[in-house]
């Protein structure tokens, strides 16, 4: 049976958007009636529950599924890690902590895992420290090393913390050192995690281990600009790694190699992953800090007319090229449409010129209008289709437009013929443009498309259309791929896939937010407990709960679909 069979309606009765206290009672409900097997489900409600509570009234149900060996271990890690972001921690007493210690462990069930995590993020009472101290003393040193790179000076636990700490400098570290094939990783995790004096070396040692992009995803995030320099002076040996990979200062690395090194070092960069692209069947690597080289070109002055050289170098791979063009529409934004203009004359540029339309396209700014209008009158679909997304998004108006939305109605192209009906909805409210967009969010058979349409009807006629956005919220069915490393915060089922958000449930979602009525936030509500929706969401109706109740709210983004994965990207930039 699916784990993710549980948005049966059987037992899970449609939510209603009231107060926070009662919008919580029914989650608490319906976690009593889920059968523990659906555990997806059963995670998704705990996660609702802690999101909605960021006071802590409902921490003893929390708890509950902490404790309760039962429960898969991802849901009782959920009743957890889901608290973690609000400002008062979960408690846990001695007796608490005791019966966590006591429960059976199987194959399914890590009671190490539990308590690391207990210790590392509940708030113990004073008297549940000589107990889980005791706990500490059962666990092999390694073991202990991991926890303290989770158990961190400043964590809920400080006292025993730094206990943790003493005893792994005098006795743990060595242990590790003498027995443990990864010493260096384990004793380095640590080292990241406290950053004390005594243990920069340690530090040093494992960061030479490190590849250049392993360094920076597991230890160089974690430091500040400060920390990071005095790491890298640390070793001369890790100083001259860094600058290789570029990962310093500017001024760092034109100290270590001058202005005409440093360029020389970009300018090496950029031809090796051309190379690599046109070697791609010998599967040459391409380099790892090809992203740090365009920042540097778009940033450092005297980059600059090199920079522009390699925008402009049709012998550099089109993909290489690309990273550039997004190093410039984020450090120049100005310059990008511009600079987009003058490619366009060689056939060559037009993967690029793509680009920049589609960056503009997505956030657009009142200066881009000519530039959008420019594409808006090409005949290639793709561009006539970016070019309305982004006119749209600026809210254009006038005669000629009306005149070109009509035009573009005939257009063989879907994504065309469905903005442009946006378009005329938006201006005039065109009867057949609307009964196009209602019927391809109802009738279309990809789902892409319906989405689509469901996307342009949210952003037009939300009001009107909300039958069509509540179909599409409610009865998408349910999306399903192959898990993979990245999903250890997806709903899995039992044959190892992941259930995907549905795109016209995302698109309905967007709308339903932005409508912000009880029903609409019911709804919303349902369709994130049948996990057609992507967590964002959640956060969205939490901010709605705020403002609600008077309290201060971030304000809401313009829409939670984040990346719309779904929008058909022209074949020919597929490279």
């Amino acid at each position: 049976m699916s784990l993710i069979s549980s948005v049966d309606d059987s037992f899970h009765p449609r939510m209603e958007w009231t107060s926070r206290e009662h919008i919580l009672a029914q989650l608490v409900s319906l976690l009593e009636v889920v059968p523990l097997r659906d555990r997806g489900a059963r995670r998704l409600i705990v996660e609702l529950i802690a999101r909605f509570d960021p006071d802590g009234g409902r921490d003893a149900c929390l708890l509950g599924v902490f404790l309760d060996a039962h429960e898969s271990l991802d849901v009782r890690e959920a009743a957890v890690l889901s608290t973690l972001g609000r400002e008062r921690r979960m408690k846990m007493s001695r007796e608490a902590l005791a019966r966590l210690a006591s429960g059976a462990t199987d194959e399914t069930t890590s009671l190490s895992i539990l308590v690391d995590l207990a210790l590392s993020a509940l708030v113990l009472d004073a008297d549940a420290e000589p107990l889980a101290w005791e706990l500490l003393l059962q666990e092999s040193p390694a073991e202990r090393a991991s926890l303290l790179t989770r158990l961190r000076p400043n964590g809920p636990n400080p006292t025993l913390a730094e206990r943790l700490f003493r005893q792994w400098w005098s006795w743990d570290r060595p242990v590790i050192e003498a027995t443990h094939n990864e010493r260096v990783e384990k004793n380095g995790g640590v080292a990241l995690t406290w950053r004390r004096p005594e243990t920069l070396d340690l530090l040093v040692r494992w960061a030479l281990t490190l590849e250049p992009w392993l360094l920076r995803m597991w230890v160089l995030r974690e430091l500040s600009p400060a920390e990071q320099r005095g790491l890298f002076l640390a070793s001369p040996e890790l100083h001259q790694r860094a600058v290789a990979a570029l990962l310093l200062p500017v001024e760092d690395m034109v100290d270590a190699l001058g202005a005409q090194g440093l360029l020389a070092s970009l300018k090496k960069t950029l031809h090796e992953d051309s190379r690599a692209w046109h070697l791609t069947p010998l599967g040459v690597a391409h380099p790892k800090h090809l992203d740090d080289a365009a920042r540097l070109l778009a940033t450092w002055r005297e980059a600059r007319p090199l920079f522009h050289k390699m925008l402009c170098a049709l012998d550099l791979a089109t993909p290489t090229r690309r990273a550039l063009v997004r190093a410039l529409f984020n450090h120049d934004r100005a310059l990008a449409p511009r600079w987009a203009r003058e490619a366009e004359r060689y056939p060559d540029n037009a993967p690029l010129v793509r680009e920049v339309l589609r960056l503009v396209a997505q956030a657009p700014i009142e200066s881009d209008r000519a530039f959008l209008w420019h594409w808006l009158r090409s005949e290639a679909a793709w561009a006539m289709a970016w070019a309305l997304e982004g006119l749209l998004v600026l809210g254009e108006s006038g005669a000629e437009w009306r005149a070109r939305l009509l035009d573009l109605r005939r257009s063989n192209d879907i994504y065309v013929r469905l903005r442009a009906a946006a378009g005329l909805v938006r201006e005039e409210g065109h009867a057949d443009a609307l009964m196009e967009l209602r019927g391809c969010a109802r009738d279309a058979t990809l789902p892409v498309i319906r989405a689509e349409a469901i996307r342009w009807l949210g952003a037009v006629d939300a009001e009107a259309s909300r039958p069509f956005l509540y179909q599409a919220v409610e009865a998408a069915p349910m999306s399903r791929r192959l898990a993979t490393r990245g999903d250890l915060d997806e709903q899995l089922d039992d044959s190892g896939q992941v259930a995907a958000p549905v795109p016209e449930a995302e698109e309905a979602a967007a709308a339903l937010d932005r409508l912000g009525t009880p029903e609409d936030l019911a709804r919303l509500l349902d369709s994130r407990l049948r996990y057609r929706c992507s967590p964002e969401f959640a956060d969205a109706l939490a901010r709605h709960l705020s403002r609600q109740e008077g309290r201060e709210s971030e304000p809401s983004p313009t829409s939670c679909v984040m990346q719309r994965w779904w929008i058909r990207q022209d074949a020919a930039d597929a490279e």
